[in-house]
């Protein structure tokens, strides 16, 4: 039990650590923690300390690299769009929320602009799924201060494409199509219900409150259940403990092994939102500890 704890306190204590210093030394530290983390692993196996030394140095690196990632991050399309102009682009879904459907641009080719490659991030009014891929011509749209703006702009778009054609696919294979695949039979199994009752039940399964509406959201404020609308560790917890009852017989290694594929996959379904990140961020952290 003391091993666990030990386990838990590094992981978090590392994640901190490379969150809020890591990234002041740009390459200096990060590549320490990288050198660590690989003598570290090396050594893995064989001693308790170098074990929870691997651990602390892994966790490090990836706050490091996650706050690398946060302010290093610049968007040529934002600058594109305060001109508002005419564009074709092509890019990858990356996430489809009741903010829109956001997606990492491949290549935009906009009127008075020489084409490029991968300016940035943005947010299309159209129904798609993460993995699958959008081609649209239409209008580059700057984000303003509108509260509708700053949440988009937090949730990673950098300006918004407004469509006059589209063609949007969804993922063809791998875990994004797996996902999709999954998001789609609870659609076909709720399109049955009230439409109430299937907005209901998006939400308390995927966290998507969207469809619900606004009286039916404040109901559940008022009884203080709103946590039941968003993706929290008890869903996690749910997820993770009906994998742990179904793999009891497997080998241990392979038990935690299905653990963490069934994380990865449920924030791929769910939504990679900061509640959700949190959630799967706890479950990694017991995961480990175990």
């Amino acid at each position: 039990m003391g091993g666990a704890f030990a386990r838990i306190w590094l992981t978090a204590g590392g994640l901190w650590v490379g969150t809020t210093y890591g990234w002041s030394h740009r390459l200096g530290f990060p590549a320490l923690v990288a050198v660590l983390a690989a003598a570290g692993a090396l050594v893995l196996r064989r001693r308790p300390f170098t074990r929870l030394a691997a651990i602390f140095s892994v966790a490090v690196l990836i706050g490091a690299v996650g706050a690398g990632l946060r302010t290093q991050r610049t968007a040529p399309v934002e600058a594109m769009a305060h001109g508002v102009p005419s564009c074709t682009m092509s890019g990858r879904i990356v996430e489809a929320t009741g903010l829109g459907t956001l997606a990492a641009v491949r290549h935009l080719s906009c009127d008075g602009w020489a084409p490029i490659d991968r300016p940035g991030s943005v947010f299309l009014d159209v129904r798609g799924h993460p993995g699958g891929t959008v081609q649209a011509e239409g209008w580059l749209i700057p984000l303003t201060e509108d509260p509708f703006d700053v949440a988009r702009r937090r949730a990673g778009g950098d300006a918004a494409f407004a469509p006059t054609t589209v063609d949007v696919q969804g993922p063809r294979g791998g875990v994004f199509a797996l996902a999709a695949s999954i998001r789609t039979g609870l659609e076909r199994a709720t399109a049955a219900l009230d439409p109430r009752v299937a907005a209901l039940v998006q939400g308390l399964t995927l966290g998507d409150a969207d469809s619900l509406d606004p009286a039916s959201v404040e109901r559940f404020r008022s009884a203080g259940l709103a946590h039941l609308l968003a993706v929290s560790g008890t869903n996690v917890a749910i997820v993770l403990g009906t994998v742990a009852v179904a793999a009891r017989r497997l080998p241990h290694k392979l038990r935690i092994t299905a653990g963490g594929a069934t994380l990865v996959l449920f924030v791929v379904v769910v939504g990679p939102d900061p509640s959700v990140l949190r959630a799967a961020a706890m479950g990694g952290i017991g995961l480990i500890a175990l």
